[in-house]
This record gives C-alpha cells, structure tokens and sequence, in this order.
C-alpha cells in the first residue's frame, strides 16, 4: 500500500512540475504575441488572429524583419530597388528589398529568394543574430547553438525544423529583451 502511494505522490509532483513548466512557457508565447502584436511587428488577418500556428514563409519573415529592424517610422516600399530576385511577389518586393539592403537576408543564387520556402530554425537563429549581435562569433553553420548560448534559443532544437509564426514571435521578442532589457515591454 506504501508504495502505491509513494508511487501515485511521485506521478502527481512530476505532473504539478510539467504543468508549471508548461505554464510558464505559455505565458512567454502568450507574452511574445501580445508584444509583436502591440509594436505592429506581426499584424493578424481581418479578425486579428495572429495565426501563430502557421509556418512562416521567407516572404512573411522579410515583412517581420522589416518591421522589427526597421521599426515604424521605415517606409519598406522605398526598398524595392534591392529587390533584384526574380521570384519575389509585388507585394513582398519593398520587405526583401529593405532586408536585402540592410544584409538581413539572402537569397539562393541565380536572382531566386525562395519567397514561399519554409523558414528553418538555422535561418531564423540567423537573421536574429544579424540584427542584435555583430560580434562576428558565430556564422551561419554556428548560429543556433550561439543562439541557445545567449538565450534566444531555449531549447535543443534541429537547425532545419520548420519555424512557425508563433516561434518567430518568441524569437523576436527574446531578441528585444537582450537589446533592450530596462525597456519595458
């Protein structure tokens, strides 16, 4: 009987543990959405439904970083001259542009960006350390452990897993924090 109890006591503190980690990683995805939705960074459909769970295309992440870099006094549409990859839609023209301009972003080679390819976490680890860490000690094959090193990257993910939209907000916003830690979010 003692170690039936023993035994259910164990299973009930191992799962108050993992509900409480559980938690706390949603109140940072509930946090990162509410900030990159309050700064314009990521701006959801007509109803404003963020679509967190969707994949994030390399045309959507060029819209974010844009935004994110850029802030809200860029005007992006003055950029579609560096846009010189031939794939690009008119509408994503200006956001390459800008992230092509400012060395966020690159394309393939032969003029193609690859606008509707998935993001990975290697390329979102990247254009993040682009943006907040010039110290030029780390590369692009070394940029997700460099990115878990400093914070920005929590957990042991594969560099060529999907990103969506919802891990990219978490991205952006841990970036901010590091920038700007006395800033209130």
């Amino acid at each position: 009987m003692r170690t039936i109890i023993a035994y259910l006591l164990t299973v009930a503190i191992a799962l108050s543990v993992s509900g409480t980690a559980s938690a706390a990683g949603q109140s940072e995805a509930s946090d990162a959405a509410d900030f990159v939705s309050r700064t314009g960074i990521m701006v959801g459909d007509e109803n404003g439904d963020l679509a967190l769970d969707a994949s994030l295309t390399r045309a959507e992440l060029a819209v974010l970083l844009t935004r994110f870099h850029g802030g809200s006094g860029i005007e992006p549409e003055i950029y579609s001259w560096a846009c010189y990859y031939t794939d690009v839609p008119d509408w994503a023209k200006s956001y390459v542009g800008y992230c092509t301009a400012n060395l966020l972003l690159n394309g393939y080679g032969d003029s193609l960006y690859g606008p509707y390819d998935p993001v990975t976490v290697q390329m979102a680890c990247t254009v993040m350390l682009r943006i907040i860490d010039k110290s030029g000690g780390w590369d692009y094959g070394t940029a997700c452990s460099y990115a878990q090193e400093i914070g920005l990257l929590k957990q042991d993910t594969p560099p060529g897993d999907p990103v969506t939209r919802g891990d990219m907000a978490i991205l952006i916003y841990r970036a901010y924090q590091r920038v700007y830690p006395a800033m209130p979010m």
